[in-house]
C-alpha cells in the first residue's frame, strides 16, 4: 500500500512539472517555476543526442538539487509526444553529458505504467532489490544486486523471480528461464542455473544469434546474418 501511494505521488509531481515547462521547436526553453540552471537535451529512440526537439523521442532535464552538500542533480525525462514521464532519478555530479546515477531510479513505459524501479550506490552500481514490470503492469522480475566488496566492478546479480506477462512463474531463486530485454527490441534469453547462464541462449541484436554458456562463461556463438551467412565466434574473438 505504501509503494502504491508513493508511486501515485511521484506520478502527480511529474504531471505538474511537465505542465510547467514549455519547449520551443528550435530547442530553446521557457522556464516557468523551475530552476534556471536546468539543462534540457533531446534524444532519439536509441538515446542518441539530437540538437532540437524535432523528431526527438524524449527529452531529459537535469538541474542541481538546492541545499544539498554533495553535487547532487535531479534527472527526469519525458516522452516528447505526450509529456508523460520516461524516467526520473538523481546523479552525483554532471559534466553536461555523463550521468552517475545515485539512489532510486524509476522508469516508465510510453503508456505511463512503471517499467522498473532500481537503486544505485555512490559508484553508480545497482544495489538491493530491483523491480521490473511487463507493459501490462504485471510483475516481470525481481533481481537482487549483492554488493561486490572484493573488486571495483558491478555488483553480483541474484535472479529471485521471473514471470511471464500473465503471471506464470518461469524462474525462482536463480534457476529457470530468464529473458534480458534491451532497447530497440534487442534481447537474449535462456536458462539460468544458480544465477549463471547455462547451455544455449538465443537473442536478437540487429540479427539473430545463439550463444553457448558453461557456468556463465561464453564458450562459442553463432550470428545469422541477413545475407544467409553464419559468423562463428568465441569469447576471445
Amino acid at each position: 500500500m505504501k509503494n502504491l501511494i508513493f508511486l501515485l505521488l511521484v506520478w502527480s509531481s511529474f504531471r505538474v512539472f511537465a505542465q510547467d515547462i514549455k519547449i520551443k521547436t528550435e530547442g530553446q526553453i521557457i522556464h516557468i517555476g523551475t530552476s534556471k540552471d536546468t539543462i534540457i537535451r533531446f534524444f532519439d529512440a536509441e538515446s542518441d543526442f539530437l540538437a532540437t526537439k524535432d523528431k526527438s523521442y524524449y527529452y531529459r532535464q537535469v538541474y542541481p538539487v538546492e541545499n544539498e552538500p554533495r553535487r547532487l542533480y535531479r534527472v527526469q525525462a519525458f516522452y516528447t509526444d505526450t509529456n508523460l514521464p520516461k524516467f526520473y532519478g538523481h546523479s552525483l555530479n554532471y559534466d553536461g553529458k555523463t550521468l552517475k546515477y545515485f539512489g532510486e531510479r524509476v522508469s516508465y513505459f510510453p503508456t505511463g505504467k512503471v517499467e522498473s524501479v532500481e537503486l544505485y550506490d555512490e559508484l553508480s552500481y545497482l544495489i538491493d532489490t530491483a523491480y521490473y514490470y511487463h507493459p501490462n503492469g504485471k510483475l516481470k522480475a525481481l533481481v537482487y544486486y549483492e554488493p561486490n566488496k572484493t573488486e571495483a566492478k558491478s555488483n553480483f546479480s541474484h535472479y529471485l523471480l521471473y514471470l511471464d506477462s500473465v503471471g506464470n512463474m518461469l524462474l525462482r531463486k536463480g534457476n529457470g528461464f530468464f529473458r534480458f530485454d534491451y532497447k530497440n527490441g534487442q534481447y537474449i534469453e535462456g536458462e539460468l542455473v544458480n544465477d549463471k547462464r547455462e547451455g544455449i541462449w538465443t537473442g536478437w541484436d540487429h540479427s539473430k544469434y545463439e550463444e553457448f554458456y558453461k557456468e556463465d562463461i561464453l564458450i562459442n556463438g553463432k550470428r545469422y546474418l541477413p545475407d544467409g551467412k553464419i559468423n562463428t565466434y568465441t569469447a576471445k574473438t
